[in-house]
């Protein structure tokens, strides 16, 4: 133990290190000024190749759903920063807008092309630069705690998921200015520790954390002030209840890829969201075997006949079984099932199943 706690701090003093000649060379005033150019955009993090792609395909496809084209979006920091950033620019006066569904609705479709066409991407073998190399590993892990969240959210039966969901995803954002910001933060985040010794780093090295940094961004960029705060004050102790469910899920992350964790402080976090150990024990033997399901943006269309229609056209049956099934002639069946059709804008039984299917409504 005593030997690791050393290696850890040598390895911090030569980052320290590394860190202030690199400060020193291009002096503090220009750190400075490239911080706050930092926290005018976000364009300076890209985005997964693929993701972009998948995002476009969805935007092009027939019929078009905004619930559809934000899914993709949502498995990208990049991509949802870009698009909420775009539709917080254009919302003339009224509420910020929080989540993608609704960013998407707003842009409208050929504004939401226009925004992801707009975005540098990486690719998984051509990360050369040093933003895009860090936005890969930034990516997993958003996309791992996004996940934890989800989870809590089932687990906690939290109101608000939708603005967690998108907080997870971009709860360490302010890393992306921190790096644009200072030639040497690079060198410490490649520092091991917990989450709660990295932040002591950066506050004692930097003068700033990357936490605040995040809510500071996004402010300026008119992301709404509840979710600006779930990232600033994601590692505070005394945080309230939204940014302790983003600390844990945070705490889970690390816990799932191997990272070191502070295991006193991931229960003391559990404590205040009313987590007991054992479950929080199976919560976290849980977390490997999360499925990574689709979201479900768009609203369900069908009646619950006309859903229990389409689930037994699924399973094969003919109009005079499901008839039989639930007590129905043939031809009323026939009628509830072009309905269902009519809704979905299909004309035929294949379209409808495999529509339905997709979108999570039977």
């Amino acid at each position: 133990m005593r030997g690791g706690f050393v290696s850890y701090k040598l390895r911090v003093a030569v980052a320290v290190r590394e860190a202030r000649v690199a400060e020193t060379q291009s002096g503090p005033a220009a750190s400075g000024g490239r911080l706050l150019a930092a926290f005018r955009d976000l364009d300076v993090l890209p985005a997964a190749a693929h993701g972009r792609d998948r995002a476009l395909t969805q935007i092009d496809r027939e019929p078009y759903s905004p619930g559809m084209v934000a899914g993709p979006i949502e498995s990208d920091p990049a991509l949802t920063a870009a698009v909420l950033g775009a539709a917080n620019r254009r919302r003339d006066g009224a509420a910020s807008i929080g989540t993608v569904r609704a960013a998407v609705e707003l842009l409208g479709r050929d504004g939401v092309r226009s925004v992801i066409e707009a975005i540098s991407v990486f690719d998984f073998f051509d990360c050369t630069s040093e933003m895009a190399a860090y936005a890969e590993a930034y990516r997993l892990h958003a996309i791992a705690t996004q996940r934890a969240a989800d989870h809590l959210c089932g687990v906690l039966d939290n109101s608000g998921c939708d603005e967690l969901h998108v907080a997870a995803l971009l709860h360490d954002v302010g890393r992306i200015c921190l790096l644009a910001a200072y030639d040497g933060y690079s060198e410490l985040l490649k520092i091991p520790g917990t989450p709660e010794q990295r932040l002591a780093l950066e506050r004692r090295h930097i003068g700033i954390d990357h936490a605040l940094a995040g809510g500071v961004l996004l402010r300026r960029l008119g992301f709404p002030d509840s979710l600006a705060r779930l990232v600033e004050r994601h590692h505070a102790d005394e945080a309230e209840e939204g940014a302790m469910h983003i600390r844990l899920a945070d705490m889970m992350a690390h816990y799932l890829t191997g990272r070191s964790v502070d295991r006193s402080a991931l229960q003391e976090v559990a404590d205040r969201l009313g987590i007991e150990p054992a479950a929080l024990s199976l919560v976290l033997h849980a977390l490997p075997h999360l499925d990574a399901r689709p979201r479900h943006h768009d609203p369900n269309p069908l009646s619950p006949r006309q859903r229990d229609m389409v689930r037994l056209l699924a399973e094969g049956k003919t109009y005079k079984q499901i008839g039989a099934q639930v007590g129905l002639s043939a031809s009323t069946v026939r009628t509830h099932v072009h309905q269902a059709y009519r809704k979905l804008n299909v004309v035929d039984r294949a379209q409808a199943v495999l529509l339905a299917k997709e979108r999570g409504w039977i």
